[in-house]
């Protein structure tokens, strides 16, 4: 058998690890994913959850309603497997970043953001759309939850970036509150003026009041006031999920769905958020709920099915179940392909997902097969440029490392390590991650004397971003040490 790249051998270790850590490596970019459901069209956010480690990167579909439409490319995908790279971007010097890059957010020690760093936090929040104090609100969750009161901007900005996703997927949530759920509309009126914790107290005083109602009406109303109670307790599960506070977000998710049973978009949340926390079989138990009562509304060839296929697949690759992953992650491919069209971003999602448990399987030229097709896909929507790009370049850089191509492998990880510079700036925990992996590659070739530089710069970003602690700290600290040993 071929020899592999060390990252390769972390995997599982690595998958375990990511529910700790999640949010101090989610990646730059996430890209919105449409379905169907029922007899109109809604969308769905795709969310991309990023394996922070050395190693690929897979994906999860979770149903959060958008308000667009976009139609679907039905030509058919070129099959071309493994087309090699022309050329290796320098990857020992930093590119040039953004000038709002060079500042750094302060967090005092009041807990509050400094003056200094107000000029940097508006920048970000007319970026983003969102109101300055809820952008401020955010970056104190950030704080909190990395234990750093001093934050990098370019890290502030890629995990603010996904934050305000999950804050539009809240003000969206509560666009449209049931006509007798009055508080939940004061509460949309105070989320969209940024002041969250006051959104959060109107958000569980409706919840009382609509389940106090429910016990002294008729049946029909009874239902109503308990659906409007699961709506508010869906929306204080995201309130919650945006503060980075999941095991409270876990809780108010089973509340929504102990309240609307029936509910497949309750059910898919909480079971990513179970996955997000590393309890796997209850996360299957949630994607299984979804997809019985998907497949009774829906039938069994709705794009629907696929998602909750792709989320049970998810599922067991983090419990190392490959063959039963390839088994959903096949089904969930077939329907995207005649729902959707051949190069629809959902079925780059099932390909790259494939080729990830084909890697872990060692079956190398499966991965391969299905990787490139991903990559030709993702091009196609998104350009040369994008983070979905720097992440495709990353699994396959993998798969080839994990043949004893590491030749080939530098060439993909030195690309992904330009687009992710380019897109995320010289310290986010993805560049860290390209470093390694090209720093590991040139270790497997005994070029210690490129290792040790790259692993250096990785290692400085991950104590920075993810402390000394961090898995991905430690792994990088050990792989130095060797290799200055070698020299």
């Amino acid at each position: 058998m071929a020899p592999s790249v060390n990252v390769i051998k972390n995997n599982r270790q690595i998958i375990h690890n990511i529910a700790i850590y999640s949010i101090a490596v989610i990646a730059c970019v996430f890209s919105s994913i449409f379905l169907f459901n029922y007899s109109k069209i809604r969308f769905y956010e795709q969310r991309l959850f990023t394996l922070p480690l050395t190693t690929a990167q897979l994906y999860r579909v979770l149903p959060t309603p958008i308000a667009q439409t976009q139609t679907s490319d039905t030509t058919a995908t070129p099959t071309t497997i493994s087309p090699t790279p022309t050329a290796t971007p320098s990857i020992t010097t930093n590119q040039p970043v953004d000038t709002i890059q060079k500042n750094n957010v302060n967090i005092n020690g009041d807990g509050n953001v400094s003056v200094t760093s107000t000029d940097s936090i508006k920048i970000l929040a007319n970026k983003y759309n969102i109101p300055i104090q809820t952008a401020r609100y955010l970056v104190k969750a950030l704080s909190n939850q990395l234990q750093n009161k001093y934050l990098n901007i370019a890290e502030v900005e890629a995990q603010l970036q996904e934050l305000s996703k999950k804050y539009k997927e809240l003000e969206k949530q509560l666009a449209k509150p049931p006509e007798i759920d009055t508080l939940a509309t004061q509460a949309k009126a105070k989320l969209d003026s940024g002041d969250l914790p006051e959104a959060e107290r109107l958000l569980k005083l409706s919840m009382e009041h609509n389940l106090k109602e429910a016990e002294n009406k008729s049946k029909e109303l009874a239902e109503a006031r308990v659906k409007a109670a699961a709506s508010d307790t869906f929306s204080l599960a995201k309130l919650k999920s945006l503060e980075i506070k999941y095991q409270e977000a876990l809780d108010y998710y089973e509340k929504a769905v102990e309240l609307d049973p029936q509910n497949t978009l309750y059910l898919n949340e909480a079971g990513f958020m179970y996955d997000t926390l590393g309890q796997y079989q209850n996360a299957i138990e949630y994607y299984e709920q979804a997809l019985k009562i998907d497949k009774k509304n829906f039938g069994d060839n709705h794009p629907n099915i696929a998602r909750d296929l792709n989320n049970l697949g998810m599922a067991y690759v983090s419990l190392g179940q490959y063959q039963k992953a390839i088994y959903y992650f096949e089904q969930a491919l077939a329907i995207y392909k005649n729902e959707l069209g051949d190069n629809y971003p959902n079925v780059a999602i099932s390909l790259n997902n494939l080729g990830e448990a084909y890697v872990s399987l060692g079956q190398y030229q499966k991965s391969l097969y299905y990787l490139e097709q991903a990559l030709t896909i993702d091009k196609k929507n998104f350009g040369d440029n994008h983070p979905n790009i720097a992440r495709d370049l990353n699994n396959l850089g993998m798969a080839w490392g994990a043949m004893g191509e590491y030749k080939k492998a530098i060439e993909y990880f030195g690309l992904s390590l330009a687009i992710d510079r380019k897109n995320l700036g010289d310290n986010h925990p993805n560049v860290a991650r390209d470093l390694n992996n090209l720093g590991d590659a040139y270790f497997a070739l005994g070029n210690y004397e490129k290792v040790i530089p790259l692993l250096k710069q990785a290692l400085s970003i991950y104590e920075t971003q993810l402390g000394s602690n961090h898995p991905s700290t430690k792994r990088t600290e050990d792989l130095l040490r060797r290799a200055e040993k070698k020299l």
